[in-house]
């Protein structure tokens, strides 16, 4: 019987780490397509596409392992880890994990003019600063999107993802 529940909480273990890791692909390939329907006005022209990843560090490598050195469109990606306000500044994507939500509030009104966009990992985010609040819902994902705000940064959503989510403002 020790066996059978060893080996049971073993697998449960196993399968939380793989749901996990499934959270974080949805995640990578949601950013993707994000960046690529966020008409980024007012990014200079030989300015890098930087995005930051706060509080998770398997998804800032998801994303390293997807974007690092792509382009969009003619700014080349770099993905990078950032655990301080200071080291998000430049960025054009600032995605944001729970464990680092409180310092939402300064990010968004230090980039609230600038070419950038504050993606949260939960729900319910863009009263908090976030531009888009991505959710697991079920067996698939869902976001919220602040156009107000995304529009305060210069930038134009397309139709087509303005579409698939729930404007909140």
């Amino acid at each position: 019987m020790k066996k059978f529940l060893i080996v049971a909480l073993l697998a449960l273990v196993a399968n939380i780490n793989m749901f996990a890791q499934d959270d974080n692909k949805m995640y990578t390939a949601f950013i993707v397509n994000v960046a690529r329907n966020i008409a980024w006005n007012g990014l200079e022209q030989d300015a890098d596409f930087i995005v930051s990843v706060m509080g998770n560090d398997k998804l800032c490598a998801s994303l390293s392992a997807k974007l690092n050195d792509k382009f969009i469109g003619f700014h080349k990606v770099i993905v990078k880890s950032a655990s301080t306000t200071s080291e998000v500044s430049s960025s054009s994507m600032v995605v944001m994990s729970k464990s680092v939500y409180k310092l939402m509030p300064q990010i968004a009104n230090d980039i609230k003019s600038k070419p950038c966009v504050i993606i949260a990992c939960s729900k319910d985010q863009c009263t908090n600063g976030a531009d888009l609040s991505l959710y697991n819902a079920g067996d698939k994902l869902s976001f919220q999107l602040s156009d107000g705000r995304i529009k305060q940064h210069g930038l134009a959503v397309s139709a087509k993802l303005r579409d698939l989510g729930e404007i909140v403002d």
